[in-house]
């Protein structure tokens, strides 16, 4: 569920950044430090959220091969208990 959090996250920033960039065109010929300064605020949350995917991504990974491997051991036990029983 996390991926979906982000991906809103995600949504409510753009959406945010094309409202304040259509906002901006409203007359204005040259941009106010302010938005200056919003823009890059809103670039800096973007970069953050796409590194927490990727260290997020790397998780789901790594606890997919563990899982995997745990799968394989159980398989083996219930094969092994189940050739000790009908000896």
């Amino acid at each position: 569920m996390p991926t979906k959090t982000c991906a809103r996250l995600l949504a409510a920033l753009l959406l945010g950044a094309a409202a304040i960039s259509s906002a901006s065109c409203k007359g204005a010929i040259g941009v106010s430090p302010q938005m200056l300064q919003n823009m890059n605020d809103m670039a800096d949350a973007l970069n953050a959220l796409r590194q927490d995917s990727a260290i997020m991504q790397g998780q789901i990974d790594s606890l997919r091969a563990v899982i995997a491997k745990q799968d394989t051991t159980v398989r083996n036990l219930q094969l092994g208990l189940a050739s000790a029983l009908n000896r």
